[in-house]
């Protein structure tokens, strides 16, 4: 749908604002979490509760939208796809930038 997809370089973009969103923080997530990653000290279950979190805050938006209760924009669908998409850059970040703890029994292994 061309009124929920930005305009590049007078094209419209392949993808909705909200899929835009989500694509690029979660790529740009996962360039700078490593930077960020000492700030960002979530448990995996805390993880999948904030994934969990945003995909209800997507939800409550595209149902309030469809029933008229308000209409969002591009932006508000640019936000919420990017929080979605940090929120599983965060999950994933685990798998990318295991911490290790060295310890004395693990030392040099």
């Amino acid at each position: 749908n061309p009124m929920r997809t930005y305009i590049f370089n007078g094209q419209f973009m392949a993808v909705c604002s909200r899929s835009f969103g989500i694509y690029f923080s979660f790529a740009f997530g996962l360039i700078l979490l490593p930077v960020f990653l000492r700030w960002v000290l979530l448990s995996p279950k805390q993880s999948i509760w904030l994934v969990l979190a945003t995909i209800a805050l997507n939800t409550v938006d595209v149902v309030g939208n469809l029933l008229g209760v308000w209409q969002n924009s591009l932006h508000s669908r640019f936000i919420l796809g990017a929080t979605f998409g940090i929120a599983v850059a965060i999950l994933l970040s685990d798998l990318f930038f295991k911490k290790l703890k060295l310890t004395e029994n693990n030392y040099g292994r």
